[in-house]
């Protein structure tokens, strides 16, 4: 008993001296979801790569997170990194291959890699799956007149 009130205050103090340092620190691991959120909340305020950083957490907690690598996927995209993007996109439609963002956002990316045979695959796909997509069906009709 004495061990565990001992690590306890051990614990209590780290927590001080770290809030005190300005380090951010808990004791408690985060809930996945709040995780997903917070990741959501830095990439819509453009902070791509430690949105990436807070999916790539979900991720370790959650390797078949489909909509995970998606969002790890946008925010490497956004970040300039097409190429791990598409790795993102494609782990993402190897778990769920009926979301047609992802088809989409993986076809954009081939697009911006100058891939248009890809890409023009891609948003096929995606309007397959959403035939409501007006963007997906706006960017076949550009790759398609390259």
């Amino acid at each position: 008993m004495k061990t565990i009130v001992y690590r306890s205050v051990v614990l209590a103090a780290a927590a001080v001296l770290f809030a005190v340092a300005g380090i951010a620190w808990c004791v408690a691991p985060e809930d996945s979801e709040e995780v997903m959120q917070r990741g959501w909340a830095r990439a819509r305020a453009g902070h791509f790569e430690t949105a990436a950083g807070d999916f790539s957490t979900v991720l370790r907690r959650n390797p078949r997170s489909a909509e995970a690598w998606l969002l790890r996927g946008c925010c490497r995209a956004s970040a300039g990194d097409r190429q791990a993007a598409i790795e993102d996109f494609n782990e993402s439609l190897w778990l769920n291959p009926g979301n047609a963002s992802a088809w989409y956002d993986r076809g954009l990316a081939y697009q911006e890699l100058g891939e248009p045979e890809k890409a023009a695959r891609d948003f096929a796909e995606a309007m397959r799956l959403n035939p409501e997509n007006k963007s997906a069906t706006a960017a076949l009709a550009c790759v398609s007149m390259k």
